[in-house]
């Protein structure tokens, strides 16, 4: 295949998009001025440099790539090619190899080139099932470790599920589109490597199911070699799930070095985050050569990190937006500028030489060395952010040793280091790395190591400054010492704290694992943190509770925080009812005896309603950008109820629980007694004799004390268990006993949460000797002075609409 003369090739690219990098499809690409059939396969783009944001684009032409030479495995050749996958995945070519193994088992691949890997010459590899690549003979579902210590290289080890579907193939090739490929992508993302593949392994995992997971995962692996010192691991990811912590790592590992990791919260984020900025690529250059100890040996690894090089835009500073807070004294800084002239900034870039007076200083930033630099082509700083893996635990290890009694735990890491920087005056070059430390809350040090620097007679500064005064600068005047003295007795080290504990706020909120002490308007709180997911914002998480006359309201306590209202200053409609803290929620709890707390009790045709307000009393802080907040709420209680009593042979009271969705929840018993004291109910083995008189106690539950009572509307017998049987016989009708049974007897009605009544006993004609009694009930205020119609003899329809919600089942035997 040939390959297009530059210029034709940059005739061919037409604007594109690059805001949705993994969204874009071949047919968005046109060309012009080069013949379809002469141009490479993929074509790449990449964004202006000055932005620090690469967008790579692939283009499939109608083409067949160049066959590749065959393979010594003994897998099954595919009968015709697959779809592309999309960005950033390579294609899957006619001539991959597709795998049929079981389960957690490996394909062991003669390489068709050599390829070394961590110092050693690898003729062959295993590729396994489980989402990695190892030089060694791995164990059969062997779990992801950390720790391992051995030559491996993972995109996602995990347990998949290799014989439930998905595909997995592995490609290899010398020539062809896939070498011209490797060689435009990784020239894309690394300019001033240079480099030129000359052997590619592609291994893909295309909708695989996992073990520990539910749904399919697709990534993939490249491995590229120039023959050479140089090779370069890539790493693509298209849809990933979410996998359990334990059960999960990507990165490589090589003998006798840490594993460097890909350190993500969770592992579906694989697909849309990168180090190199572009969504779902993880990019390595890797050492050919043994890795050990660091040199000098007090660097933490800087090998895996983002590279830059200034040389290739002039420009003098790179924004590296942070994934967590760092925080420098007073203040929490979310981005941080790299500049080329040996220094961190926060707020802004700064490309001036160092000041030769340090009181002259009026941003925050940390100096390992502040000089002058020339800037020519091997010059470059490394980067990395850290949020998982091993060297969280060194810098655990290193600041606990070096301050013994603070109890450090890192969590974060953001590691710059400028490698072979020439001063410039010509009079050297120097070595030097800034380590910044943080327990991801409000503890923070500044780790600066120094490396071989030579002497110069430029004016330097290293150190940090803070613009509310904190500074410490190193007291030395040549740059050759900075090699030699420390603070921490570790020669070439120095180390700073430069954010410790506040003394009150945050130790006196006990704030919840899922919350984070935070200042909002110049006050301490409990912000929601990481692992909060902050549900139903619009109304701060709001659950209700109604039982009775009793009611709660429990609130999230870190989004009522970050909107600006902390628990403090919020009450009801009393002000001396405040909320409670109940772990991360802030409840607030009102009765209808004796704490009131501003509760209003209203009723409709239907309802009964306890109403009350969750209201704000001045803000927080200094200044406030809220206004007052009201979060009304209520208690609803339907007035009206059915409830059945089936007498079989047991005498059994039994409760009837009313619990509606978003209403409250009481609960209305039927119990019956041997007569009119209602001390002593039946119980056990009973037998009552027909015309004998039998009491029945109807009551609510939960509203003694309140203003509310409970009125008998209608109760009837039937022969079946069954409320609305045909065939029924009315005790009481309207509040008022019928007229045509004289036994019947309302004792008490509407004026109290109990109700009662008595009848004689009775049987249906033609049917068994037991009957079943069913009663409707309504609740009422008492002050309202119409709970239950009088009884003079003649009985009227009340004017209300009676809703019958439920019924429930007492069971009684006589």
């Amino acid at each position: 295949m040939s390959v297009c003369d530059n210029r034709t090739a940059s005739a061919a690219l037409l604007t594109v998009s690059r805001h949705n990098t993994r969204g874009l499809q071949p047919d968005f690409l046109f060309l012009m001025g080069c013949p379809l059939l002469l141009c490479l396969s993929v074509l790449l783009f990449m964004s202006s440099l000055a932005t620090g944001q690469i967008s790579i684009y692939h283009l499939q032409t109608t083409e067949q790539p160049t066959p590749i030479p065959g393979d010594l495995t003994t897998g099954q050749r595919t009968e015709q090619p697959t779809p592309i996958l999309g960005a950033p995945f390579f294609p899957v070519g006619p001539e991959a190899i597709t795998l049929t193994q079981s389960d957690g088992n490996y394909e062991p691949v003669l390489l068709e080139e050599a390829f070394t890997y961590a110092g050693k010459v690898h003729t062959q590899l295993y590729l396994s099932m489980d989402g990695y690549v190892a030089f060694y003979v791995p164990n059969i579902d062997e779990l992801p470790n950390p720790q391992l210590g051995k030559d491996v290289i993972a995109p996602l080890w995990t347990d998949v599920e290799a014989d439930e579907g998905g595909r997995w193939t592995y490609e290899q090739a010398t020539n062809g589109s896939l070498i011209d490929a490797a060689t435009a992508e990784i020239n894309s993302m690394f300019p001033n490597v240079n480099f030129s593949a000359s052997w590619v392994f592609v291994s893909t995992w295309e909708n695989v199911p996992l073990e520990v997971a539910s749904g399919v995962a697709s990534f993939q692996v490249v491995l590229a070699s120039d023959a050479g010192d140089v090779s370069f691991i890539l790493m693509n990811y298209g849809t990933i799930p979410s996998i359990p912590s334990a059960y999960w790592l990507a990165g490589y590992d090589m003998k006798n070095s840490d594993f460097v990791t890909i350190s993500l919260n969770d592992s579906s984020e694989l697909s849309s985050t990168s180090n190199i900025n572009i969504p779902g690529r993880w990019a390595f250059p890797v050492h050919t050569g043994p890795i050990g100890p660091p040199v000098p040996e007090i660097f933490y690894p800087y090998w895996h990190g983002t590279e830059m090089y200034f040389s290739e835009n002039n420009e003098s500073a790179v924004p590296i937006p942070l994934q967590r807070a760092f925080r420098f004294f007073g203040s929490y800084e979310y981005t941080i500028y790299v500049n080329k002239n040996g220094l961190l900034t926060f707020s802004e870039p700064l490309d001036e030489p160092s000041p030769d007076n340090t009181a002259n200083i009026n941003t925050d930033l940390v100096a390992p060395l502040w000089t002058d630099f020339e800037i020519e082509n091997s010059e470059k700083v490394i980067y990395q952010e850290v949020t998982g893996g091993p060297l969280l635990y060194q810098a655990t290890q290193d600041i606990n040793n070096m301050f013994p009694g603070n109890y450090f735990d890192a969590s974060w890491l953001f590691i710059a280091t400028w490698e072979t920087m020439s001063f410039e005056n010509n009079t050297g070059s120097a070595t030097f790395q800034a380590v910044l430390v943080s327990n991801g809350a409000d503890v923070s040090y500044v780790m600066l190591n120094y490396g071989p620097i030579d002497s110069t007679d430029q004016y330097f500064v290293a150190g940090y400054a803070s613009t509310d005064g904190n500074s410490n600068f190193i007291p030395e005047t040549d740059t050759l010492n900075l090699s030699s003295s420390s603070n921490v007795q570790i020669p070439g080290r120095w180390v700073f704290q430069v954010a410790t504990p506040q003394p009150t706020p945050c130790q006196n909120l006990n704030c919840a694992w899922n919350e984070a002490c935070m200042p909002i308007n110049g006050a301490y709180g409990c912000g929601c943190g990481g692992f909060n997911s902050r549900p139903n914002p619009d109304t701060f998480d709001a659950i209700e509770t109604c039982s009775g006359s009793t009611g709660s309201l429990s609130l999230s306590r870190c989004q009522l925080f970050e909107a600006g209202y902390p628990a403090e200053v919020l009450h009801l409609n009393d002000r001396n009812c405040i909320g409670q803290l109940e772990y991360d929620r802030l409840v607030f709890n009102f009765d209808s005896n004796s704490n009131l707390c501003g509760t209003t009790l209203e009723n409709n045709d239907t309802h009964i309603i306890f109403k009350n307000n969750v209201g704000s009393t001045d803000g927080m802080g200094v200044i406030s950008h809220v206004g007052g907040i009201n979060i009304a709420f209520s208690c609803v209680y339907p007035l009206i109820q059915s409830i059945s009593m089936p007498m079989a042979i047991e005498a059994t009271g039994s409760i009837y629980s009313k619990e509606l969705s978003t209403e409250g929840s009481y609960q209305i018993s039927m119990t019956p007694y041997p007569d009119p004291s209602f001390n002593t109910p039946y119980s056990g083995t009973v037998t009552l004799e027909v015309n004998q008189q039998i009491y029945i106690a109807v009551k609510v539950e939960q509203f003694d004390g309140a203003p509310i009572g409970l009125a008998l509307d209608n109760c009837w017998a039937t022969p079946v268990n069954q409320i609305d049987y045909y065939i029924r016989w009315d005790l009481i009708v309207n509040d008022c006993p019928n007229p045509a049974d004289g036994t019947v007897a309302v004792l008490q009605n509407g004026v109290s949460t109990s109700s009662y009544f008595s009848f004689r006993m009775f049987t249906f004609t033609g049917f068994s000797s037991q009957i079943f009694l069913h009663c409707q009930v309504h609740l009422c205020l008492l002050e309202s002075g119409n709970c239950a119609q009088p009884c003079d003899g003649q009985m009227f329809r009340r004017r209300r609409s009676v809703d019958v919600y439920d019924s429930a089942s007492i069971s009684m035997g006589f």
